[in-house]
């Protein structure tokens, strides 16, 4: 919901599963809880999805998942228009 009011970030004139169709939004922790299962809901959406854990990162793109080689979590929020932190405290 709270990306549906961001401006050009959610698009509900598109088709049902391309409302963030050419966004890329990043992740950060991939937990069972929060992190994986909003990565497969943003990428069901349209959009190209870095999911970064702590010991890979993948994309999820097009219903598959991708793992990225090469990338940094710099590089990854540096490509995105959204950024989701979910990362627990001790």
């Amino acid at each position: 919901k709270i990306l549906e009011q961001c401006p050009n970030c959610y698009d509900k004139s598109k088709p049902v599963g391309k409302h963030m169709e050419g966004q890329v939004v990043t992740v950060i922790n991939r937990s069972e809880i929060v992190g994986r299962p909003l990565a497969a809901m943003l990428a069901n959406d349209g959009a190209d999805v870095y999911s970064i854990d702590i010991n890979s990162i993948y994309l999820f793109r097009g219903g598959r998942l991708h793992k990225c080689e090469g990338e940094t979590p710099e590089s990854c929020v540096r490509k995105s228009s959204v950024v989701v932190t979910g990362v627990p405290t001790k």
